[in-house]
């Protein structure tokens, strides 16, 4: 018992140390300040045919360190449109979410569950387990909640894989859309057919959201 706390532990520090080291390189190279959405974009255009590979490579990349993810979004549109730029997005900013959330789950979760055992957080701590897909998709729906915490976070919480992975799949399409119109539009009033779009989308994923968890509900209570 000592040996796997003792191993918990371990883990959990090297998880620390590389939260760490990521927050110390985005501040080295003073990434809020040097990358812009001109340059991104001049940056993966010049690719070619290859440019949307790079801008979903460069999303999965910088999803383990504090990067301003939010431009990446809008260059998108800059570059495709608001369209291809929100598809592009959807599909780096999901592959990428994983990379950290398999980190902290690897590396913190056992440290975290075992640190919460008996105590007044244990019930929070089931919440999240329990409910982690509805979690998930209100804290990638709302912007309030940065990226990088939701991604470390979902993983020290527990949330269940495929749960966390289609959460944040439907949470973060309204978000993307918005950046990429954006993007798209940048200087030019917003179309309001886009507009009427984007309220839609929000509401079918909403609908959708909820369809799911009254089918997880009445399926569990089927098994009782």
């Amino acid at each position: 018992m000592q040996l796997q706390v003792s191993r918990e532990k371990i883990k959990f520090f090297a998880f620390v140390l590389l939260i760490i080291l990521s927050i110390l390189l985005s501040l080295y190279f003073d990434l809020d300040e040097k990358i812009s959405v001109d340059g991104i974009k001049e940056l993966i255009m010049g690719m070619g045919i290859w440019a949307p590979i790079i801008y979903i490579l460069l999303y999965v990349c910088t999803s383990i360190i504090v990067f301003p993810n939010l431009l990446l979004s809008i260059a998108g549109g800059a570059m495709w449109g608001a369209y291809l730029g929100t598809v592009y997005t959807v599909v780096g900013a999901t592959i990428g979410s994983i990379i950290p959330f398999l980190i902290a789950k690897y590396l913190g979760r056992d440290f975290v569950f075992h640190m919460l055992k008996n105590t007044k957080l244990e019930v929070c701590d089931r919440f999240v387990v329990k409910n982690g897909f509805i979690s998930v998709f209100i804290a990638r729906l709302i912007p309030l909640f940065p990226w990088e915490l939701v991604n470390y976070g979902s993983g020290l919480c527990g949330v269940r894989g495929r749960e966390y992975i289609f959460a944040t799949f439907l949470g973060i399409i309204p978000g993307s859309f918005t950046y990429s119109l954006i993007g798209a539009t940048l200087g030019e009033p917003l179309d309001k057919f886009q507009l009427a779009l984007l309220f839609a989308m929000v509401s079918f994923i909403v609908i959708v959201t909820v369809l799911y968890k009254v089918y997880n509900a009445d399926k569990n209570s089927e098994k009782k």
